[in-house]
């Protein structure tokens, strides 16, 4: 009870800096914190109603869950964001990142809030296996905000194997994407919850 009181009082909090924030990253990253700690509530009221079933009903948290939502969707309208990438073949990896920032509630814009810039580069490497073609990767990506400050940044090298150069590639990609979306969405996150900690 103690635990989902305390994670309650937190998000009470996080909603009260987030209509004070300086700024609109600041502000979306107070509320989206205030929903992380929601959801984090959710687990731990389900466990209750398994434990202590009546303890539920016991517990007020202090703040509209709708609320919180609607909060966190508008602060995402205002974030715009753009990509420009080097290299990008087919754009696959900007479609990835497009997809990451549209899921977050941001929206593409040439005039953006947000700029993800990178290179990515692939070329053929000799491990001296007939049977198979190696290609080497190496791809880096920066989020700057308006102030030209860092938000997140991603490096990523590695090799995939195939019995055709495109193919290779395309494993290539696809490790890449698989990164994209485990290790950008989670710098994203830490970004936001330490600007929700300051």
């Amino acid at each position: 009870e103690s635990r989902i009181e305390e994670a309650a009082a937190k998000i009470v909090e996080f909603l009260k800096n987030g209509d004070n924030a300086k700024n609109r990253i600041e502000s979306y990253a107070y509320y989206n914190a205030a929903v992380l700690f929601h959801e984090q509530i959710q687990i731990m009221m389900q466990q209750l109603d398994i434990i202590f079933p009546s303890g539920k009903d016991m517990i007020e948290l202090g703040y509209d869950e709708n609320i919180l939502t609607k909060k966190l969707k508008e602060a995402a309208d205002k974030i715009t964001f753009n990509i420009d990438l080097e290299n990008d073949k087919d754009g696959k990896i900007r479609i990835l990142l497009q997809e990451m920032f549209t899921d977050m509630g941001f929206k593409l814009n040439d005039d953006a809030l947000l700029k993800v810039k990178g290179k990515i580069d692939f070329y053929e490497t000799d491990l001296k296996r007939d049977d198979y073609i190696f290609v080497r990767y190496d791809m880096k990506l920066q989020i700057v905000d308006d102030h030209n400050e860092i938000v997140a940044a991603l490096s990523e090298k590695g090799r995939e194997g195939h019995t055709s150069y495109s193919e290779a590639e395309a494993r290539c990609v696809q490790k890449l994407q698989t990164k994209i979306n485990k290790k950008l969405k989670r710098k994203m996150r830490r970004k936001e919850r330490k600007h929700s900690r300051s």
